[in-house]
């Protein structure tokens, strides 16, 4: 897709000046403007502005800078023209640019999901329609694998540590759907098994925790029970604690 580029001398200039290149002030620009001319304007419209390489009298980094940042312009406005596409919003071109380059549709093709991590303030059910217009198959493994982090990830908001699988399920089921309800018990025994979540049985309850929230629960517990164990007449704030564990 054609880049959008100033089409006068002038919007070259507050164009060139807004890309915030390290040692590009207007004594460089001048030097720039004054080698290209009016053949500024084919050059910006490059997909690969090699010709920047070649200025006279302009440092060697600058050229460099400015190439690769040129060359990043060009790439994200491919990925604004992809969420373009699909009417959705480009805030995150730049952040997909900085962690994926020129690939960064390329990977959202694959993985549409991904904006989740980029975003995490992102809801699901966005990212659901998002992935349902790039006809992104919903039985897929990274789209359970994103509902169920989305789903633990929101329980954190509420204070909470875990979740009982019972209760997970029905949330699982309706964020992704009963159609799926087969595949999501699949996956969550695999990343059970794989220690990607864990599942602690108490009171006949089976709670599922993130590993980071299950480990410093755990080391919570540890942590007050040597403290008690260490002195059975332990205060905390003048208040004497009783050895419930």
């Amino acid at each position: 897709m054609q880049r959008i580029m100033p089409d006068t001398m002038a919007g070259a200039r507050r164009y060139l000046e807004n890309l915030g290149v390290k040692g590009l002030g207007p004594k460089t620009l001048d030097k720039i403007l004054d080698y290209f001319n009016e053949s500024i304007l084919d050059v910006l419209q490059e997909e690969n502005p090699m010709a920047i390489l070649g200025i006279p009298n302009v440092g060697k980094r600058v050229r460099k800078d400015l190439y690769r940042t040129l060359l990043g312009e060009g790439v994200l406005q491919d990925i604004n023209d992809f969420f373009a596409t699909y009417h959705m919003s480009n805030r995150w071109s730049r952040k997909l640019y900085e962690v994926y380059g020129a690939k960064a549709v390329e990977v959202i093709r694959h993985n549409p999901y991904q904006l989740l991590r980029i975003d995490e303030s992102l809801p699901f059910p966005v990212v659901d329609r998002f992935a349902d217009a790039l006809e992104f198959p919903f039985h897929s493994e990274y789209r359970l694998d994103a509902g169920i982090l989305y789903t633990m990830k929101q329980i954190t908001e509420y204070g909470h540590t875990c979740m009982p699988i019972e209760e997970l399920m029905v949330q699982l089921s309706n964020l992704l759907g009963d159609d799926y309800i087969d595949s999501i018990v699949e996956r969550l025994e695999y990343l059970l098994e794989a220690k990607v979540y864990y599942q602690v049985e108490y009171d006949d309850v089976v709670d599922i925790y993130r590993p980071e929230l299950y480990r410093a629960e755990d080391d919570s517990v540890s942590f007050t029970r040597e403290f008690l164990e260490s002195d059975p007449d332990a205060t905390i704030d003048g208040h004497t604690v009783k050895r419930t564990i």
